[in-house]
């Protein structure tokens, strides 16, 4: 048995993984792909739905590169929002980041209310 996704795979590359010649060109276009394709790694605070992975992937294909390699990520730390990272930059687009940014004003608007619910 085979996952859904090599089966949208052989399925779109019009390839019968019965013939080993469709499964040595499969192989070899799978290594190619790994060794020259850029990679990006996002992390989610749960499972994002699928239908959601699909766009983020049709996007960065669309913008980014073609083949561009998308690994998803657990990080149930950053509460919301998702952690973005190529070889060379991080993108923090965490609850727990924006929430770190804007520590002063959280602080602040805290303090504002409890100074109001004391009146």
């Amino acid at each position: 048995a085979s996952s859904r996704m090599l089966d949208e795979l052989v399925k779109a590359n019009n390839l019968d993984l019965l013939n080993p010649a469709d499964r040595k060109l499969l192989i070899n276009s799978l290594e190619v792909v790994k060794s020259k394709a850029p990679a990006v790694h996002i992390s989610f605070a749960a499972d994002p739905p699928q239908a959601a992975l699909e766009k983020i992937i049709t996007w960065l294909r669309r913008e980014i590169h073609p083949v561009l390699l998308l690994q998803i990520g657990l990080q149930p730390t950053i509460a919301a929002g998702c952690i973005l990272r190529t070889p060379n930059k991080v993108f923090d687009f965490s609850l727990q980041k924006y929430f770190s940014s804007n520590k002063d004003l959280l602080i602040s608007k805290l303090q504002e209310k409890a100074e109001q619910a004391s009146l």
